[in-house]
């Protein structure tokens, strides 16, 4: 080998070490690179939009910060991790995609439409009560909230065959009825059935017995009847007599009559007070006969609540005077008139969310305040409620005691009251909702759920003393009972904004449904307005203001955007487009 070969052999040794030293000083580089970063605070999301909405800008700028310093070349931090989390722990060469970015805020947008209403604790009722509670959730296999709301709606409808709530106020007093009706609201697996079944249980027996037991008359209802029926017949041929000349004068002697034969027959049938669903024929007729307040099992609620959507109908009209029990006319017919002035009645209901979503519209209707309690399923998973056998037994023992003493006839209604404490307590919460009321920003629907607070308040706290006091000897209500009872106001005030659509939950649905119709439309690749997305008609999608309040949802959530609008010719006012972020489309 010649002598400049060897030279030239030794020079390319030479530059291959110091190439490959050069490269192991790189990678160490790029190493601590790596490693500082990893202790660096790592992007954060966008402050304009939802929490842990991320953006493609904020993610370039944290890589060009990430790879500055350290070395001359300004070197990109790798990544392990594909999705960008809101802190993520390692940096990729390039990062999440767009279409990354894109899936994880429709994630989060999705996780946020999962309704998460407050469960029942014993900070919403007495211990006692809520360990009937946890007895009937547990044998059900069901919600705690289910559980509750059925039994405050039996205790208070069972409560006011026995008593009245007088409220004392700064020019008098006056009388709060108990009786208060409510919905249960989840999907048809949710075992709703079941707890109206084992909270009605024990009641219907002792009924059953009672019933049995005043199946014969006695002497006084013998001749309590006939005084009755001789009283009927002098009011009849009354009215035979002047037909003639007054027909209007002897209806009204008909009327009395029938009034009159109807009280006679009233005597044995009085003890029938929890009815099932059944037609308004059917129900005026048991209102008639009875003096008790009647309490209506409706496990498919769906169709009464249908009524909200008709102004005016003498059905829904029936329906409120019985629940508000302060009625001042009898319910006529083509034929009749039956005695139903001031008799009252409670609805223990059942509704699938579904339905509810259809007459969302008309939460505003009267009818719909007739329903205080709401209790909405917890999609969440609940933790299950296990008690042992003797738990469940020594639960519903005390149970089956309140029930013996509230399905007994009473003699006559009592008045019960307030402690000091307890007014000074309501006449804060009074306070309360009528700052609320008065607030512009609270919507009317609220309003007029706010406007029936107090007396539903009062009616769940005169429930609440009866359990604490186990029983009607010297029964008082007391701050403590208005306090619970305010706290499960609390509670069913959440779960009726996300049953009737007046949280962000509902909205953020609404919002991704939507988002679903818009991808599988003609709009998907084309900019759009919101006018032109009411045209379209879509179910619960025809209002163009209520269209373009969901596309400034998406638009936080980064799924859609709001184009830049163009200049008019004309100075008027520009016609605001829409597009879909397209990185959600497949390819």
């Amino acid at each position: 080998m010649s002598k400049k070969r060897k030279v030239s052999s030794s020079l390319q040794r030479q530059q291959s070490k110091r190439q490959k030293l050069e490269a192991v000083k790189g990678k160490a580089k790029t190493r601590q690179i790596g490693t500082d970063e990893k202790q660096k605070k790592m992007p954060k999301a966008d402050s304009s939009a939802k929490p842990g909405i991320f953006t493609r800008p904020d993610y370039k700028a944290a890589l060009e910060k990430a790879s500055s310093g350290s070395s001359s070349k300004k070197k990109k931090p790798k990544i392990k991790s594909r999705f960008f989390k809101e802190v993520p722990n390692t940096l990729r060469d390039d990062g999440p995609s767009d279409k990354d970015i894109a899936e994880h805020n429709l994630n989060a947008l999705e996780m946020a439409t999962i309704p998460r209403p407050e469960k029942v604790s014993e900070q919403h009722m007495p211990s006692l009560l809520f360990r009937f509670t946890m007895a009937i959730t547990a044998l059900s296999e069901s919600k705690l909230s289910f559980a509750a709301a059925a039994l405050y709606i039996v205790l208070c409808n069972l409560l006011s065959r026995f008593l009245l709530v007088r409220v004392a106020t700064a020019y008098g007093s006056y009388n709060v009825e108990v009786n208060v009706s409510g919905l249960i609201v989840g999907e048809p697996s949710t075992n709703k059935s079941p707890v109206f079944q084992k909270v009605l249980e024990r009641a219907r027996d002792l009924i059953s017995k009672a019933k049995k037991q005043g199946s014969e008359k006695t002497i006084f209802d013998t001749e309590k009847e006939k005084i009755q029926r001789k009283e009927a017949r002098k009011k009849l041929e009354q009215a035979q007599k002047i037909r003639a000349e007054d027909p209007k004068k002897a209806m009204e002697f008909e009327a009395e009559a029938r009034s009159i034969l109807s009280q006679a027959e009233n005597t044995v049938s009085r003890k029938n007070f929890i009815i099932s669903k059944c037609t308004l024929a059917s129900l005026v007729r048991k209102v008639s006969k009875t003096d008790d307040p009647l309490l209506m099992v409706h496990e498919e609620a769906g169709d009464l609540l249908k009524l909200t959507q008709k102004a005016g109908d003498p059905t829904k009209e029936f329906y409120i005077g019985l629940m508000d029990g302060n009625s001042i006319e009898n319910y006529e017919n083509a034929h009749h008139e039956f005695d139903t002035a001031g008799k009252r009645l409670s609805i223990l209901g059942a509704v699938q969310p579904e339905v509810i979503s259809k007459i969302v519209i008309s939460v505003n209707d009267g009818l719909i305040q007739r329903f205080p309690i709401i209790a909405y399923e917890n999609t969440v998973s609940e933790q299950k409620i296990t008690l042992n056998a003797s738990q469940v037994e020594k639960n519903f023992e005390t149970w089956n005691k309140v029930l013996t003493n509230l399905t007994t006839h009473p003699e006559k209604r009592f008045e019960i009251e307030l402690t000091k404490a307890a007014q000074q307590e309501l006449s804060s919460l009074k306070n309360h909702f009528g700052t609320r009321i008065n607030d512009k920003q609270t919507h009317t629907i609220l309003k007029g759920l706010f406007g029936k607070r107090l007396s539903f308040i009062v009616s769940i706290a005169a429930a609440n003393a009866f359990i604490r006091n186990r029983g009607f000897k010297d029964l008082i209500i007391e701050s403590e009972d208005i306090k619970l009872a305010a706290r499960y106001a609390e509670l069913n005030e959440e779960h009726f904004k996300i049953a009737f659509g007046f949280n962000e939950v509902t909205q953020e649905k609404r919002a991704l449904e939507l988002l679903n119709r818009i991808m599988f439309s003609k709009f998907a690749k084309e900019k759009f307005t919101a006018s032109q997305i009411a045209k379209n008609e879509w179910r619960g999608f025809k209002a163009s203001t209520s269209v373009e309040e969901l596309l400034n949802v998406l638009k936080d959530y980064k799924l859609a955007y709001q184009l830049k609008p163009a200049a008019t010719q004309d100075g008027g006012r520009p016609t605001v487009y829409w597009a879909i972020n397209t990185d959600l489309l497949e390819n």
